[in-house]
């Protein structure tokens, strides 16, 4: 468990974000993800940030998207950092034996 925080600040933008690191462990990454973000580069601006490569940017390691939420929504994101482990959350969320929860 960590408590520790990821900071960019994108020059281009003027947007500074702040990214909770909740969870990590060998195989699992858990990021709350600000709104306004996106999990993974957007169609129309791929040169923008997105989650994805500022966390491996700054943690130094690829990480594999287990599943996104909207750019414009906040809330918990989990990554695989195996590929073993992104093989059997897939196969979890796939099963519907991950419940989502989602707040207005």
């Amino acid at each position: 468990m960590t408590s520790r925080d990821l900071h960019y600040f994108d020059r281009d933008r003027q947007q500074k974000w702040r990214i909770a690191i909740l969870h990590e462990d060998e195989t699992l990454l858990v990021l709350n993800k600000p709104a306004g973000l996106p999990v993974i580069p957007e169609r129309w601006h791929p040169e923008w940030p997105c989650l994805r490569s500022i966390a491996e940017e700054r943690l130094g390691l690829p990480l594999f998207v287990v599943h996104r939420i909207d750019a414009g929504t906040s809330g918990l994101i989990l990554f695989a950092k195996t590929e073993a482990s992104h093989r059997d959350l897939n196969q979890q969320f796939e099963h519907h034996q991950v419940e989502k929860i989602y707040h207005a």
